[in-house]
């Protein structure tokens, strides 16, 4: 290879890596200014109330994101950090990552819909059914591919000084030396589109169905307040039009993510790292929204 085309290879990885970094602390802040706005909410509806399975998944699922937000870009800007130390960060990302961020929120939004069809017994199967193999899919093509990336030397930064002098600044984090592998990508990938779709229509279904359209905008226009009855509550009727019309909204969100998510992955590998913090983002920020607010709007 000839020193034109390795400068060319050097100089997209930087971009990349600087692109990664910058696409962690946008979804990192978006996050944390949101549990800044509705803390008051999470400390009423949700600290005040008794420990359930749902709490402590709720819970999980909003601060853990921004947990592994933060760690990734304390890594991400690192200056040249050891093998041992990027093997075991991969590993973490990996089996600590997504794949369990992914399946509790997953847990809370099934929930959420086996109450909106009444209990049924059918939903809960498919809901149980649907998380389950996910979980299976997701762990076993993401434990494949990390096993093909590191078995690959990471780059040696030290050797490329003479190139680009100073370059673990330019360069921070773990440089590895082997993309992701589609395949087992999309193994992963998949699974988690099909769940985040079917819950998505499932709601969307009931949306319109059981939503009366002409209650659709309530609350986004000025005389939202004339929705309120006399002890300061939402009706039963605007209730239900919350928690099917938001939800509807978030599954949708939710499913967004996770198309473009892969859709990156397959069309400009490099680039698949940039929407991965934007999945957990919008998970986070979905079970968040659409917990606390309407928890919210049922208080008795």
């Amino acid at each position: 290879m000839d020193g034109s085309a390795l400068f060319d290879l050097l100089f997209e990885a930087i971009r990349n890596s600087r692109s990664a970094y910058a696409s962690v602390i946008a979804p990192f802040t978006i996050l944390l200014y949101d549990c800044f706005l509705t803390f008051d909410q999470e400390i009423t509806y949700i600290w005040n109330s008794h420990w359930t399975m749902v709490k402590i998944l709720y819970l999980f699922a909003k601060y853990y994101g921004l947990v592994h937000l933060a760690f990734t870009l304390i890594v991400s800007s690192a200056s040249n950090p050891s093998a041992e130390s990027c093997k075991m960060y991969l590993w973490w990302t990996t089996l600590g990552g997504p794949i369990i961020f992914t399946t509790s929120v997953n847990l809370i939004l099934g929930l959420r819909l086996y109450a909106l069809y009444q209990s049924s017994k059918l939903v809960l199967a498919l809901i149980v059914f649907l998380t389950i193999g996910e979980f299976v899919a997701e762990l076993w093509g993401s434990v494949n591919s990390v096993i093909l990336e590191t078995r690959v030397p990471l780059i040696d930064l030290d050797a490329l000084e003479l190139l680009i002098p100073d370059i673990e600044r330019v360069f921070p984090g773990c440089a590895f030396g082997q993309l992701p592998s589609l395949h087992f990508t999309l193994a992963s990938y998949i699974p988690n589109l099909c769940v985040s779709g079917i819950f998505f229509c499932l709601m969307a279904y009931k949306c319109f169905k059981s939503a009366p359209w002409q209650l659709w905008f309530v609350s986004w226009n000025r005389n939202a307040d004339q929705h309120v009855n006399i002890n300061g509550n939402s009706p039963p009727e605007y209730v239900i039009t919350y928690f099917i019309r938001d939800g509807t909204i978030f599954f949708f969100l939710v499913f967004s993510a996770v198309l473009v998510a892969m859709l990156t992955m397959v069309l400009q590998p490099t680039l698949g790292g940039i929407s991965i913090p934007w999945v957990v983002a919008a998970y986070s920020f979905a079970v968040n929204i659409y917990v606390v607010v309407l928890d919210s709007i049922c208080d008795p």
